[in-house]
Parts: structure tokens; C-alpha cells; sequence
């Protein structure tokens, strides 16, 4: 499956306090795909150690893998590694706390990496957003992260 993704730009997020966001450079229809999740590996037990140190702000799970991605910027992956990458999902804010509704979902695709083996072509596992409305040019892309990360991450600051 090939999967054509959206114009995007990493900027000022226009939720108060929230850092980089992440835009469409223009218009998107709903279902399209607009960015890839994408960093370093983490295994399962990794990921729960970060959760725990409450380190998850950038974690995007490999459903149903034992593993997860780490969009998080460290020295060793800065902004520049993700934008050349093309692997800008982790920069998309939650909406909690605003009037903003989120307007993409997460899809798990595994796509074929043009390598074949005895029973086919192998595969890769890779997170993706879609649109669940149409987006105008410009707009912010807000996905929910759940009442686990709200817990975790807004309630027990309020």
C-alpha cells in the first residue's frame, strides 16, 4: 500500500503552553492521510518505564506489537531527524482543555517493504493520522489521547 500524505509544517501551537504543533499547508479532505508517527524503537518494557517516569508524552504504540515509537526530540533525534524523515506525527497536540475538537485518528497500516521472502513480501508496521473531517489550509491537527493520557498528564496539574 502506498500512502500519500498531506503538506505539513511544524510551528507554534496555537494551544496555550503546549509547544510545536503541527499544520496543514493545505486543504485536506476527510480520510486523508496527513502524517507519519516515527522515532526511535522502544520495547514494551521500555515504554512502561517511560510511563511510569511519566516520560509518554511522545509514545505511539505498534498495535497490537510489543513495542511502541518515541517521537520525543533528544539530542540524538532533533527536530531536523523527524522533518527530514517526513515523521511528524508526534508533534500533533491534544486539544484537552480547549473548544478545539480533535480532527485526525490514528491508523496502523503495515506496508510492504519490496523485499520478499518464501511467503510474499515482507512488511513493516507503520502509525499514520488520518483526517476524520475536512481540514482548511492552515488548520492545527489535534488528536485525543485518551482519558489515560489526561489523567496522567492535565488532571493532576489542575
Amino acid at each position: 500500500m502506498n500512502v500519500t500524505l498531506a503538506a505539513v509544517e511544524v510551528g507554534k501551537s496555537r494551544i496555550h503552553n503546549a509547544g510545536l504543533g503541527l499544520f496543514v499547508l493545505s486543504d485536506v479532505q476527510k480520510g486523508d492521510y496527513i502524517a507519519e508517527f516515527g522515532g526511535p524503537l522502544v520495547d514494551h518494557e521500555t515504554a512502561l518505564e517511560m510511563l511510569q517516569r511519566g516520560q509518554d508524552t511522545h509514545l505511539c504504540s505498534l498495535y497490537p506489537l510489543e513495542s511502541a515509537l518515541n517521537g520525543r526530540v533528544t539530542a540524538d533525534f532533533p527536530l531536523w531527524w523527524y522533518v527530514h524523515k517526513a515523521v511528524v506525527a508526534s508533534f500533533i497536540n491534544d486539544p484537552y482543555g480547549t473548544t478545539n475538537r480533535s480532527n485526525v485518528r490514528i491508523v496502523n497500516v503495515d506496508v510492504e517493504t519490496g523485499h520478499h521472502n518464501p511467503a510474499g513480501f515482507y512488511t513493516m508496521r507503520r502509525v499514520f493520522v488520518r483526517a476524520t473531517k475536512d481540514l482548511a489550509a492552515g488548520s492545527e491537527v489535534l488528536l485525543n489521547y485518551g482519558t489515560n493520557y489526561h489523567n496522567r498528564h492535565f488532571l493532576e496539574r489542575e
